[in-house]
């Protein structure tokens, strides 16, 4: 088309106005001004969460509630990817089952229904952020944006790093300001932040459940945690814990709190009412919310990312576990909460064109972007003591009591590791020094007590993690013995293997379906467990101290850990290293494992069992596949044999999900596999983690199965609850036959209930002793069913009198 001449006039007037107002009004401007900047300042932006080989974001595996009336739990929403293989943020639900009750004219409880909540939350509930071990004042922008510069800035922040001119004017530009500097609403990445941690995030459109619209973002390896009225195990061994009713922290009592870390970057409370209160309807809501100082550190580039590539993607700045107990400090009894970040984030250089793009800067650096050599990562661990809190937090009774904040990456132009440790003692920054090498942790903190040779308790918290790789990228297993009232490094350490000669490190795995792990990968999927047990019968103390510590690793390494006596005994020392028969490939850990001890007339003639869920290689023949199988093993036999003998033990693949296998007496082996011939890792689901409960090992799962047809829609679905008596098979052949479960007479007879055609997303054990299940929108699924356990709190403080057979351990109710 020909233009006249008048046209081209008009054209060329139009260009150039657009130019002079673009001048004006801040637009980019043209690339070939030169700004040359410090490379060695060039600021880093964590990595978005990269899928592992197609691996779907699930809900971590929820311990068995055990009698208890509150019961919270989380449904997580569907995993997309962008063209980077980055994950898209992951949207989730959060749940609270309570008891409704009764009592019958002899004052026996009854319960009436199970009410299942989606606690509503508000724009306006209470927002807190902690920065340097202090409340920030989240009403002001200008000091979030103050704090962020101050630490959530890596190398450091650098006020004048772009230097330029606008009409004879000096413009100088941070690295980082979190600002949009050069547009009129220059806080607005931090006011859309903020929005971003307080509001439903429904009004995302992310891919959700089918029963609602998402609320939250994925809490990763975190489920949610209960405080109760009173920690339950220091109050039930009151005689010999001198936790008595009258040291109960008083804004406690008669109240039941749920707190949940997001990776949203906060941990969100929410208060539970009328647990106590028969013939009324229980009811929840979020109070609060607190972005504590690691995730701080950040949590903020999730908005920044957003803003720069239009999408909320998964970054992982806070999906590790916690845990809530009442510690000893200074001679009063204190409630903390400590927590971890989990898998932290990895780090990249900040995008080359982002100053523009945010509208920080009229010009980029021209300066090349550093090249990355190693991603590192920003983790920390951070704790609250929150015993004066009550129903409605601030900042006076929410208190920051320390934190450790560990960075490390490197580029082409700067290596780059420190650690950022804060409290309130004044202890020194080299009692912290350990934590700089550890590089994460996916495990749940432990926090309890010992007793020194006078008796006298003394208090630990304990963090199983990974160390940094070393000059030969290996990743040893370490742990931390830290100080709860300020997190100093009491003691560390690592896993001493003596069939292998060297310490434990992250291990590789290949799998047939789901695929190859790098060593990272493998505890990133299948997360190291630690779980404290009750001291057998024979102990020197019957109470729940920290005598008998077991940890699970990722690569099948099973430990016992008894942190009672200082010394060369402190160190874990190795049981047995659990691999597939079929391929020698390891055998990590899909959930939580159990620990009981089972005796009879004789206490001293007790022996330990280990129950837990692990994946298996598989291959026979023709048949090459991965399983899911439960392990029981008899840890009192495997530690009377040799090292060589224990070294040579593996895990076979056992029959299908109704037959026990069980060759030799030291382990037993159950495939959950509901219906032969079907396993892929689309059909099957493993949804809770086994526990012994008066002689029978309880575990559920859901399995969905397509019968060979691929992804076909018609495929059935069955769920399936084992309550089998676990003990009498140990060594029974290879082929035991397991038989359906009815209820006669209040009592079990048979291995197990099946469900079919329903989805059961939860498992959990009444205050009455009873099992329950739900589906995906908290539906009770069939009857619940009596287990014979006796609940009671035991006021006499002697764990001898609570039960012969299977004695629970105190980690079950916390």
């Amino acid at each position: 088309m020909r233009l006249k001449k008048i046209d081209v006039c008009v054209m060329l007037l139009l260009v150039i106005t657009i130019a002079v107002l673009g001048s004006l009004l801040g637009a980019r401007a043209s690339s070939a001004v030169d700004v040359y900047v410090n490379a060695e300042k060039w600021p880093m932006w964590p990595e978005p969460y990269v899928r592992i080989n197609e691996r779907d974001i699930t809900e971590p595996a929820m311990f068995l509630s055990i009698g208890r009336e509150v019961v919270p739990w989380t449904y997580f929403g569907d995993t997309t990817v962008d063209s980077n293989n980055y994950v898209k943020l992951v949207g989730a639900n959060f749940y609270v089952t309570v008891e409704k009750f009764t009592y019958d004219d002899k004052g026996n409880k009854q319960i009436l229904s199970y009410v299942t909540i989606a606690p509503p939350i508000s724009d306006e509930d209470d927002l807190f952020m902690i920065a340097q071990n202090s409340h920030v004042d989240t009403t002001s922008v200008s000091d979030i944006a103050y704090n962020l510069r101050e630490i959530a800035v890596f190398p450091e922040y650098v006020s004048n790093w772009i230097t330029y001119t606008v009409d004879s004017e000096d413009v100088q530009v941070a690295n980082e300001s979190f600002l949009a500097d050069r547009s009129v609403d220059e806080y607005v990445y931090i006011n859309d932040w903020k929005d971003f941690l307080v509001r439903d995030l429904a009004y995302l459109n992310l891919p959700g459940v089918d029963s609602a619209d998402v609320v939250y973002a994925d809490s990763g390896h975190a489920p949610p945690q209960v405080v109760w009225p009173y920690d339950p195990w220091l109050f039930s061994f009151r005689a010999k814990t001198g936790y008595y009713a009258d040291e109960i922290p008083e804004k406690w009592k008669n109240r039941y709190v749920c707190l949940w870390p997001t990776n949203q970057g906060a941990l969100h409370a929410y208060e539970v009412y009328n647990v106590e209160e028969p013939d009324s309807t229980p009811y929840a809501s979020r109070t609060w919310l607190a972005v504590p100082e690691p995730s701080f550190r950040q949590a903020i580039y999730e908005q920044l990312k957003k803003a720069y590539g239009n999408d909320y993607m998964r970054f992982t700045v806070l999906d590790g576990p916690i845990t809530i107990r009442d510690v000893k400090i200074n001679g009063e009894w204190r409630r903390i909460l400590v927590g971890v970040t989990g898998e932290g984030t990895k780090q990249l250089p900040k995008p080359q064109d982002a100053w523009t793009t945010l509208n920080q800067s009229d010009y980029d650096p021209t300066t090349s972007s550093p090249t990355l050599q190693d991603g590192g990562r920003v983790f920390g661990v951070y704790a609250f003591d929150i015993t004066d809190l009550g129903e409605t937090a601030d900042t006076n009774t929410l208190k920051p009591l320390w934190s450790v904040t560990t960075v490390s990456y490197g580029t082409s132009t700067k290596v780059f590791s420190d650690y950022y440790p804060q409290n309130n003692t004044g202890a020194d920054k080299s009692e912290y020094a350990a934590y700089a090498n550890m590089l994460f942790s996916v495990s749940k903190p432990v926090i309890g007590y010992t007793r020194d040779e006078n008796g006298n308790m003394k208090w630990h918290v304990v963090i199983l993690g990974v160390e940094k790789p070393d000059a030969n990228n290996n990743y040893k297993y370490m742990w931390l013995d830290v100080d709860p009232q300020d997190g100093h490094v009491i003691s560390q350490g690592y896993f001493y293997n003596p069939a292998k000669g060297d310490y434990e490190a992250l291990e590789g795995a290949s799998f047939v379906e789901y695929g190859d792990f790098t060593p990272e990968e493998v505890e990133r999927a299948f997360p190291s467990r630690i779980l404290p047990a009750f001291p057998p019968p024979d102990a020197e103390y019957q109470e729940p101290l920290l005598s008998d510590i077991y940890v699970q690793l990722s690569n099948g390494g099973l430990y016992r850990w008894n942190l009672l006596y200082e010394g060369s005994d402190t160190n874990p020392e190795w049981i047995v290293t659990l691999k597939s028969e079929r391929g020698d490939n390891i055998a990590p850990p899909l959930t939580d494992f159990d620990i009981t001890h089972v005796y009879g007339d004789n206490p001293s003639a007790y022996h330990t069992y280990f129950a837990g869920n692990v994946l298996l290689r598989n291959v026979s023949g023709n048949a090459s596949l991965d399983t899911e199988t439960l392990v029981i093993l008899d840890l009192t036999e495997l530690q009377s044999m040799s090292i060589e003998e224990r070294s040579s033990v593996k895990v076979p693949p056992g029959q299908d999900g109704t037959v026990v296998s069980s060759k030799e007496s030291h382990i037993l082996v159950v495939q959950l596999e509901l219906q032969k011939g079907t396993s892929s890792t689309y059909s099957k689901n493993v949804l809770a983690s086994p526990v012994f409960i008066n002689n029978r090992l309880f575990l559920a799962i859901y399995e969905m199965s397509t019968k060979g047809q691929g992804n076909n829609p018609n495929y059935s679905e069955v769920s399936r609850l084992y309550v089998f008596n676990f003990a009498p098979l140990m060594g029974s052949g290879n082929v035991q036959q397991l038989q359906e479960a009815q209820v006669v007479d209040d009592q079990i007879e048979g291995d197990y209930f099946d469900v079919e055609n329903v989805e059961a997303a939860m498992m959990f054990v009444d205050s009455l002793g009873n099992l329950v299940m739900l589906d995906q929108e908290g539906n009770v699924i069939g009857d619940p069913i009596p287990t014979g356990l006796t609940l009671n709190t035991n006021p006499s403080g002697d764990p001898g009198e609570e039960n012969r057979g299977v004695k629970l351990v105190y980690w079950k109710k916390s």
